[in-house]
């Protein structure tokens, strides 16, 4: 319900939900993409890494499932090293995942 009274306010709002993954509301609309199934070593990072992402997807002008879909694919691979920047995921690590 929350998600749906911000989209009245903006084009688009995105909510990051840690393992369950992220919502996306647009138009009215709300898309969830689920988190990936992994085992994390530390989530330091994993939110900043999911706008990385997202933002990656969203400049190549991907569907907006599979913003969200980059998101938790990056933010999830992040959590699996120490210190949140020591994994470094490319995008063959991402398309592996999808």
């Amino acid at each position: 319900r929350g998600l749906l009274k911000l989209g009245e306010l903006c084009p688009l709002v995105v909510v990051k939900d840690g393992p369950r993954g992220a919502y996306a509301c647009v138009g009215g609309e709300i898309i969830h993409s689920p988190g990936i199934a992994i085992t994390p070593i530390d989530t330091t990072g994993a939110g900043d890494a999911f706008n990385a992402g997202f933002i990656r997807a969203w400049i190549d002008e991907l569907p907006l499932e599979k913003c969200l879909r980059w998101g938790n694919v990056v933010g999830g691979l992040s959590t699996l090293e120490r210190g949140g920047t020591g994994k470094v995921i490319t995008c063959k690590d991402v398309e592996n995942w999808l």
